[in-house]
């Protein structure tokens, strides 16, 4: 029994080894008083699991901040390692795929993208390019893989099962997290411990994106509204995504704002997609590709300003729909509204206005993300750090004493 540790002591140290590390992921470089101050644990103890993680190439001594008061050697900050682990994150977007590398502070390391029609062919082929991209961004990286997320435009069940996916109907029924596992095997390094693989909706892995790295700290509440090939929105509300009972909260592209509409690929009619969707207005500009849109949106030709205005006119109708069922203060603009923001603000405004409940004591802000075209790739990579953060042991279960 000689260094064998009760089980509620291993226990107890499994858990304050993830208090440790999620406080380092939100603050950054931190003294181990500090740490000991804010976890609420002896210095001694902070100190022992800073030396056990060092060990583990998850933490590093950094460079103290320069004082203007002499008051003695102050304590050196430990942040993570260049050599720590990393999270992939993958978006398989209905006409392209991208992926990015991100360490454990949520810092892009390294980013693909390559344009791919994904309806058409066989999913499996699909997944393997995704995959493909995955061992690029991995190469000649010495870090360990703790996981991949994957971002889809479809509603996602239990072991990534795809249960809709208007615009992927191909992929429907594939249990993703399952496929991608089998395909992944060659990533894990010969450390021991789980490589982790989630699978989610992309609106709502952007809107993810958007909190924790978008750079707005006090945006807690908000839906972000994400426009590609299809539409789709993520909920916020108290800094915590809100999914619905199944997964298919957000689906703001398939609201139907005419009954009377063009018909959708939901089986519905006059769903917003059929108005704001992308493939929808390039064709009404008589665009072939999105990369036009942007000369289009700088000529000031009149029948483009009515194009765009009647989009706004759409896509505020239903946005305010959502925001009076849900009651969050913010509407975060993604992906192609991003881009087409300067044209959409002004008549999205004032719908929201005009129809939402609340504004008459509480403006509705828009907000234009800074993330760009990565909210959902970022937003997937982000969920395996958190899965990390929330238990480093299962994924390397060294940082504990041998029983």
């Amino acid at each position: 029994m000689g260094g064998r540790a009760p089980a509620r002591q291993r226990s107890i140290r499994r858990h304050n080894l993830a208090l440790l590390l999620t406080e380092i992921e939100r603050s950054g470089p931190i003294s181990r008083a500090e740490l000991a101050r804010r976890i609420g644990l002896t210095k001694a103890t902070v100190s022992s699991m800073v030396e056990a993680l060092r060990g583990a190439g998850l933490l590093e001594e950094k460079v103290p901040p320069l004082s203007g008061v002499a008051r003695g050697r102050p304590g050196s900050p430990v942040g993570f390692s260049v050599q720590a682990p990393v999270a992939i994150g993958i978006e398989i977007a209905v006409d392209y795929v991208s992926a990015c590398l991100v360490d454990l502070d949520g810092t892009v390391r390294r980013s693909v993208r390559h344009a791919q029609d994904h309806r058409r062919g066989d999913p499996a082929q699909h997944l393997a390019r995704a995959v493909e991209c995955a061992r690029g961004l991995l190469a000649n990286a010495p870090n360990r893989l703790v996981g991949l997320g994957v971002a889809i435009p479809g509603v996602i069940g239990d072991r990534g099962r795809v249960r809709a996916a208007p615009n992927l109907p191909a992929f429907v029924g594939h249990e993703l997290a399952v496929e991608l596992n089998e395909l992944v095997t060659d990533l894990v390094t010969s450390a021991p411990g789980a490589l982790c693989i989630e699978v989610g909706n992309e609106a709502n892995l952007a809107a993810l994106g958007e909190l924790w790295y978008g750079g707005h700290d006090d945006l807690r509440d908000f839906v972000l509204v994400s426009g590609e090939i299809g539409v789709g929105a993520g909920v916020v509300a108290g800094g915590r995504l809100f999914a619905g009972a199944g997964g298919a909260a957000g689906e703001l592209g398939h609201v139907t704002v005419d009954p009377s509409g063009p018909p959708c690929a939901c089986g519905s009619s006059g769903c917003l997609e059929r108005y704001v969707g992308q493939d929808v207005l390039l064709s009404r500009l008589g665009l072939d590709r999105r990369e036009q849109l942007a000369d289009a949106l700088c000529s000031g030709e009149p029948a483009v300003g009515k194009v765009l205005e009647e989009a706004a006119h759409a896509l505020g109708v239903a946005t305010a729909a959502l925001l009076n069922v849900v009651d969050v203060p913010a509407v975060v603009l993604g992906g192609l509204y991003a881009e087409l923001a300067p044209a959409l603000e002004a008549v999205l405004r004032a719908e929201l206005e005009r129809r939402v409940v609340a504004h008459v004591w509480r403006p509705t802000e828009v907000v234009v993300t800074n993330l760009g075209a990565t909210a959902a790739m970022r937003g997937a990579a982000g969920v395996v750090l958190q899965r990390f953060f929330a238990d480093p042991v299962a994924f390397i279960p060294a940082l504990l004493p041998a029983e």
